[in-house]
């Protein structure tokens, strides 16, 4: 699961800026100390930072392309997310005003700027 954690996230970050971020970005989850002692718990901390980052992701990719499809992936990864650990609830209301605060520009030009620091 680790695994599909780190390919979504070089996914988003790919999307957002280009695949040497991606890659670096890939790289720095992969040796993070939080990440490789949550992997070895039999807990739900790595299901949620999956589900938590595919959301994320496919919010990012209906409001940048605006597809049904994108926004049934959101849907069903944020429930996945809330289902697996009750702290998925403080994604919801950061991912509403990222929209409420970037709804009246465009989407694509503000999105590396506003996430740079959650990155």
């Amino acid at each position: 699961l680790v695994q599909k954690f780190i390919g979504e996230g070089a996914k988003l970050v790919k999307e957002m800026f280009n695949k040497r971020i991606a890659i670096l970005s890939a790289f720095f989850m992969a040796i993070s100390q939080y990440h490789i002692y949550y992997s070895q718990e039999v807990r739900m901390y790595s299901e949620a930072a999956f589900f938590a980052t595919l959301s994320v992701y496919f919010l990012y990719l209906f409001l940048t392309k605006n597809k049904i499809i994108y926004s049934i992936g959101y849907v069903l990864s944020t429930t996945a997310l809330l289902y697996t650990h009750y702290d998925g609830f403080f994604l919801i209301p950061s991912q509403f005003l990222f929209i409420l605060f970037t709804r009246k520009r465009k989407i694509k030009d503000l999105t590396p700027v506003s996430l740079r620091s959650s990155l």
